[in-house]
């Protein structure tokens, strides 16, 4: 039987066991078992026994008090096993221990980070940094969770302190390049992103930023010659994407299928690769192999938006217009505060506004139309289905007039109402037409 006087020579000799049921014993002494919980812990954790160290800590914890070494262990096991709730609470204890507890609130910060406590990662974060503001790694971190918060200004502060300690490290310079670009200083931003891939060759999420800033500024040119140069180097199929997107708007459409096919071959399961494959196929003219790819994306996930606009916009140029204007509908449906889905659908809408069936034209003045053969006079439930349709139209028509600008600020109540007004004119439109017997009420 181990006791309090034999379970260090215990522990030592390997009794890991033993140890545990010792500190498990229905007579446990909180307060005396503690420290021997914290030595526990460590050895279990070094022997991938997680949960046991796990329990062995938060055992402890209660009575670690302000002793720094067993809060020490304590937050050590709690963030290596993936508790970092418990792992932050223990940092920030350190952090209020010590004088200079930069080190623990990083630490804290990391934790908070982990579980998406990001208002408290940051607040932690900036607290590090500001205590060690000679520290280049304290600096990268808040500035990263900046701009994970989509605060750039504060981010770009912090980020020039890491540089101005590490004017070399390549993540800091990718980092920072991130931020100006969010600032809108995007010509500014591909310096310190083409800097970072020179540092960082192998690196591809970095190359990829830089490609896609390259994109950006016009010169598709550079971004494929950027990845090509990083694509020896690395085999994400990430880089084969961009790499792909660069091809096609240098105009070499068989390249970027190429690139897209290597993207394909390295990450299968992932539905955007299919769709930007069906987007290439379809401007090559191959709707057949286009609507193969995105039945593919499909079946990988039919819900997303993009893949719904991809079918709008193939159906449209095979010129299948009543499937694209189903498919239409159901985005409005489906994704009503999506502003790419419904500018997506106003392109298709205004595609349809002046071939409405019916009488009239709405939006020119019919020149540019084909003559049509003499139709018989329309009945009073046909002249009243085609007044239902122009009201519509004109109605889009209006709300199409008063789409905001790139860049305004639309608030979320005219949003909503513009989406509901424009959805209801789209049916009006085009709902199915009643059957012959329907009364006026149907209409």
């Amino acid at each position: 039987m181990i006791d309090a006087e034999t379970f260090l020579p215990a522990l030592a000799a390997g009794a890991l066991d033993a140890c545990l049921a010792y500190l498990t014993r229905e007579d446990r002494d909180g307060p005396s078992d503690a420290g021997l919980n914290c030595r526990l812990a460590e050895t279990l954790l070094h022997q991938d026994r997680r949960e046991a160290a796990v329990e062995c800590v938060r055992r402890a914890m209660p009575w670690a008090g302000s002793d720094a070494a067993m809060l020490r262990v304590c937050a050590w096991v709690l963030s290596n096993c993936g508790c970092h709730a418990e792992a932050a609470d223990a940092y920030r204890r350190l952090g209020e221990l010590s004088p200079e507890g930069a080190e623990f609130y990083r630490h804290a910060s990391g934790s908070l980070a982990a579980i998406g406590r990001l208002d408290e990662a940051i607040a932690y974060g900036k607290t590090a940094s500001d205590c060690a503001p000679r520290n280049p790694e304290f600096a990268l971190h808040i500035g990263s969770l900046l701009l994970a918060a989509r605060r750039p200004d504060e981010a770009a502060a912090y980020l020039d302190r890491a540089l101005a300690l590490e004017p070399d490290n390549p993540s800091a310079l990718c980092e920072l390049s991130i931020a100006w670009h969010a600032q809108g200083r995007g010509e500014d931003a591909v310096a310190p992103a083409l800097r970072a891939v020179a540092l960082s060759p192998g690196n591809s999420r970095i190359a990829i930023h830089a490609a896609e800033l390259l994109i950006g500024c016009g010169r598709a040119d550079a971004a494929a010659d950027l990845l090509h140069g990083a694509a020896a180097d690395a085999a994400d199929p990430r880089l084969f994407r961009v790499l792909s997107a660069a091809e096609m708007l240098r105009g070499r459409p068989e390249a970027a299928l190429d690139a897209v096919d290597r993207a394909l071959a390295g990450a299968p399961d992932i539905a955007e690769f299919h769709i930007h494959r069906g987007h290439l196929l379809w401007h090559q003219g191959d709707f057949a192999g286009a609507a193969m790819a995105l039945e593919r994306a499909a079946a990988l996930d039919p819900a997303s938006p993009e893949l719904k606009r991809a079918q709008m916009s193939l159906y449209l140029a095979a010129g299948l217009v009543t499937e694209a204007t189903a498919v239409g509908g159901e985005l409005l449906h489906r994704f009503p505060d999506d502003q790419t889905s419904a500018e997506a659908v106003m392109h298709l809408l205004t595609h349809r506004l002046d071939t409405i069936e019916g009488e009239y034209v709405v939006l020119n003045d019919g020149t540019a139309r084909g003559v049509r053969l003499p139709r018989s006079p329309p009945g009073m439930l046909e002249r009243l289905r085609i007044q239902r349709r122009v009201i519509g139209a004109l109605i889009i028509r209006g709300l199409l007039a008063r789409l905001p600008k790139t860049g305004d600020v639309w608030p979320d109540a005219q949003r909503k109402l513009w989406l509901n007004l424009l959805e209801g004119s789209f049916k009006l439109i085009y709902r199915d037409k009643p059957s012959s017997d329907a009364g006026e009420d149907e209409l």
